[in-house]
């Protein structure tokens, strides 16, 4: 007679080695879960074993501009992102950041571009958007409840001449640069 499952098999170890390899995780995840740190140190853990495009930042701007797929694995989550308010200036409503907690949620999220969220080089040309580091200089307005570190390259996107400019923070961690804040400050 046949046992029901792969389990009691004495001719391969396969259906053992399967079993094990949809256990384990499995049994990570409920862990994680039951512990309450769940999402974030899971996503920390797969974004660690990515290896990164680059060390140097301006390679690295340079392949993450160009891959739906680097602009998903290197944005950290939740994200922060900002965006100025132009009804509500001179309110303290007229900029007020919020914690985006899925990457299909960022709001420059462009699903016509294979979904991305930071323009590539033909999106740029097109649209006559300038990509330039402003690293270690202001942003237009700052604002006090924004996530600012000392070690973020920042990257402004804008349309000469217009109101429109969106500053992209980057930090490095474990090993990489990951997309921390996107502030839309565009008026």
């Amino acid at each position: 007679m046949r046992p029901r499952s792969g389990f009691g098999q004495t001719n391969s170890g396969v259906a053992w080695l399967n079993a094990r390899l949809v256990a384990v995780p499995v049994l990570v995840l409920a862990g994680a879960c039951a512990g309450g740190e769940m999402p974030q140190q899971m996503a920390e853990t797969t974004k660690a074993s990515v290896a990164c495009p680059s060390q140097d930042f301006g390679k690295f701007m340079q392949a993450f501009s160009e891959s739906a797929d680097l602009q998903r694995r290197f944005t950290s989550l939740p994200l922060e992102y900002g965006q100025l308010d132009t009804s509500a200036l001179g309110t303290p409503q007229e900029y007020i950041p919020r914690m985006i907690e899925t990457f299909e949620k960022i709001p420059t999220l462009d699903r016509q571009s294979g979904g991305t969220i930071f323009p590539g080089k033909n999106r740029r040309t097109r649209d006559h958007l300038l990509m330039k580091e402003v690293t270690g200089k202001p942003e237009s307005p700052e604002y006090p409840n924004e996530h600012r570190s000392p070690g973020d390259r920042i990257i402004m996107v804008s349309i000469a001449d217009t109101g429109f400019h969106i500053y992209y923070r980057f930090m490095k961690s474990e090993g990489c640069w990951f997309l921390h804040a996107i502030h839309d400050k565009s008026t």
